[in-house]
Formats: structure tokens, C-alpha cells, sequence
């Protein structure tokens, strides 16, 4: 499956209305083309600054601690997130989008 078409299927296996699955669909491609900063170079091992925003442990996912469908918990601890260090709010998006 191309990926475009994987995601298209989740998007309406998440809503069973079709014209709102689309809808939102859209919406996320049109976010996508806004903002493409935030799926460039998503590879920590060459972007320095995402690596650090990574290491600094803003987002957390415990050991055992799963959903009722067994899928794996991101905790976000957002009083480690300390901006002094030259991240930018970009920066933490891109953290985010890696996870």
C-alpha cells in the first residue's frame, strides 16, 4: 500500500463517515504543505537540535505502562522543557512528530 493510501485508511477505519474522514484528511495534508519544517530531516542521528530536544526527556514513555489495547503511553513532562537552552517552539513540534 502507498503510504498516501495507508494513511487515507486510518483516517477512515478512525471516523466511518466517509465525507468527514476525508475532510480531516485534507486538513492534515494541507497542515502538512503549511508546515514542512516539521517533516524534514527527521532523523536524530544528522539534526543536532532535535537530538538534544530528545535527550532532554520532555516526552516519556514509561516501562508497562500501556492502553487498554496494549499500545505503548507517551508521557509528556513539560517542566523539563527548558527553552533556555536555544530550542524553539518549532524544535519541540518536530520532538513531538518524531515520536
Amino acid at each position: 500500500i502507498v503510504s498516501k493510501d495507508y494513511n487515507l485508511i486510518k483516517f477512515l477505519n478512525w471516523k466511518s463517515d466517509v465525507k468527514r474522514a476525508a475532510g480531516r484528511y485534507r486538513g492534515l495534508q494541507t497542515w502538512k504543505s503549511q508546515n514542512e519544517f516539521a517533516f524534514t530531516n527527521l532523523l536524530a542521528s544528522q539534526d543536532e537540535s532535535l537530538k538534544r530536544v530528545l535527550e532532554s526527556e520532555v516526552l516519556v514513555a514509561p516501562e508497562g505502562m500501556v492502553d487498554k489495547q496494549g499500545r505503548t503511553v507517551l508521557v509528556g513532562r513539560l517542566r523539563n522543557n527548558d527553552m533556555s537552552d536555544g530550542r524553539t517552539p518549532r524544535d519541540v513540534v518536530r520532538m513531538f512528530i518524531y515520536t
